[in-house]
């Protein structure tokens, strides 16, 4: 399926005209209308009832609009994933400390962190340890003695 198609219906079912969509999509009205119809023929259902400059969605578009912006917002989603990991980045950060190391070294860490650093994520350290708390997800476990030789 073309993500670019179903960008064009999803702005289309938004503006309510192709007239209206093609201009915050910055393309003509006809390369939009033969878009649309592309998408039609490749779905094999119409998604919109035309009425003069008017387009109202079908009662299949009408259910196939939330699962596009879903698909679209994962597509978007996936993306910027990928551009973090392409840039060596890391977009987030799951810490696993204990509440006292919280509150007395982390806190005062976090707050210089500024918006181009990674998110961090922090939770209670898993009372089994830190072998616990990675395998749950940590990215790092801050424990207050030496760690399992696996882990260090």
């Amino acid at each position: 399926m073309d993500l670019r198609l179903l960008r064009y219906f999803v702005a289309t079912a938004d503006a309510g005209s192709a007239t209206r969509a093609a201009e915050v999509l910055h393309v003509t009205q006809p390369v939009l209308s033969r878009q649309l119809r592309q998408l039609e023929t490749n779905l094999g259902v119409p998604l919109f009832a035309r009425e003069g400059r008017r387009l109202r969605l079908t009662r299949t578009a009408e259910d196939l609009l939330p699962r596009a912006r879903d698909l679209l917002a994962h597509a978007d989603d996936l993306e910027r994933a990928v551009g973090v990991l392409a840039s060596g980045r890391l977009d987030e950060l799951h810490l696993a400390v204990p509440s006292t190391t919280l509150t007395d070294v982390l806190a005062p860490f976090l707050a210089t962190l500024g918006p181009d650093d990674p998110v961090a994520m922090v939770r209670e350290l898993d009372p089994r340890g830190a072998a616990a708390a990675v395998r749950a997800g940590a990215d790092l476990a801050i424990v207050t003695r030496p760690p399992a030789r696996s882990l260090a």
